[in-house]
């Protein structure tokens, strides 16, 4: 397998311009008294799906409720593009629901829950699920921890969404696979990342994660990026050109063929949350914890919008599809749609980053364990 490992990159120090004032509103908001674990919108825009500890509850566009679904600590769920179908993924379990009428359609099952082998039980779990554009298959990550051992190890699973059978098993094991994973809208590609570090008594942080782009007709890894701390968000733009990453300070851009960095946005804030607006030009902005969003001109780094909400600490965000509200979800519980309101035309904006010099990014060293 050749494999394109992404060491030496280029950087632009790009300083965001002072952000324009636009009114925004906030056009419907619901308290769930209840931990948000996650909120998304279906692709065609008319169901906002957020999961809770609780279960799930569906909301039309102005956030009135059409649907709940009960189900056991659904911590991640991902809509098919059709937008008839929605996985719930739980810790042993991926739910697949049906909508229009709202049934259960079939359980992905992890099972055995515990392998036992000669020498010690093996813990099998899911972690993320991720729809094929066409809606014909879901990828999901199966990981495994041996008991004691603070590593988990796992490979990602696809499935025909008819037959719901495995269909692929990509061959190469994942250290610790997050909740990011995303096909590029070809189908081809899957975008994984891994955890930056875990922690192991008496040790260090073992700082070697990545973001590894597969494809899945090869089974081949095509570039990966091993520099990033810790991923918080994936996105493709509609033509697979682009593949922006989020860490915990900086909004990556790469060239989704080749894995060139082309630009790198500092934002000196931390855990950061995005999503990209449908014309691919800007992204939505949120720090975990944080109460401000900003919003970016990808290409350029131009700050467009800086908006404090009024809550408390943001944790999940998604822009809608087809209106542009954006979805913002408080941990504890508050969902508030907003409406950025009319921002600043980008059409003599660069649509590409002038390349500098290309620059080696610096060597990161272990850190000692908390």
């Amino acid at each position: 397998m050749k494999l394109f490992s992404i060491t030496a990159l280029i950087l632009t120090g790009v300083v965001l311009a002072g952000a324009q004032t636009s009114p925004v509103t906030i056009e419907a908001e619901v308290d769930l008294q209840r931990r948000i674990t996650t909120a998304q919108w279906s692709p065609d825009g008319e169901i906002l799906g957020v999961a809770t500890y609780e279960g799930i509850y569906l909301f039309d566009n102005d956030l009135n409720p059409v649907g709940s679904i009960v189900t056991n600590e659904p911590y991640w769920v991902t809509w098919s593009p059709d937008s008839r179908q929605l996985a719930a993924v739980t810790l042993y379990t991926v739910e697949i629901w049906q909508i229009d009428p709202l049934e259960i359609v079939t359980t992905v099952s992890a099972l055995p829950d515990d392998l036992v082998t000669e020498d010690y039980v093996v813990t099998w779990y899911y972690w993320s699920a991720a729809w094929s554009p066409g809606s014909e298959r879901l990828a999901i990550v199966r990981v495994y921890q041996p008991p004691g051992v603070a590593e988990f190890d796992g490979y990602i699973e696809i499935f025909d969404t008819t037959s719901w059978e495995v269909t692929q098993v990509m061959p190469q094991e994942l250290r610790f696979p997050m909740q990011m994973m995303q096909w590029d809208p070809t189908s081809t590609y899957l975008a994984v990342s891994e955890m930056a570090c875990y922690y192991v008594p008496n040790s260090v942080c073992d700082l070697n994660p990545s973001i590894t782009v597969w494809n899945t007709v090869t089974e081949q890894a095509v570039w990966r990026d091993t520099y990033l701390p810790f991923v918080h968000d994936l996105a493709w733009a509609s033509d697979s050109s682009l593949l922006i990453a989020s860490d915990t300070y900086q909004l990556y851009t790469y060239d989704g063929v080749s894995g060139n960095l082309l630009n790198l946005i500092d934002l000196n804030d931390g855990d950061i949350l995005f999503d990209l607006s449908s014309n691919n030009q800007t992204v939505v902005v949120a720090t975990v914890g944080n109460r401000q969003l900003l919003v970016i001109h990808v290409a350029s780094g131009t700050e467009l919008l800086s908006y404090d909400t009024n809550l408390y600490d943001i944790w999940d965000l998604d822009w809608n599809p087809v209106n542009d509200l954006v979805a913002v979800a408080e941990r504890e519980g508050v969902i508030q749609l907003l409406d950025l309101g009319e921002l600043p035309d980008t059409s003599a904006y660069p649509t590409s980053t002038p390349l500098p010099t290309p620059t080696a990014r610096p060597t990161r060293t272990p850190t000692a364990s908390p």
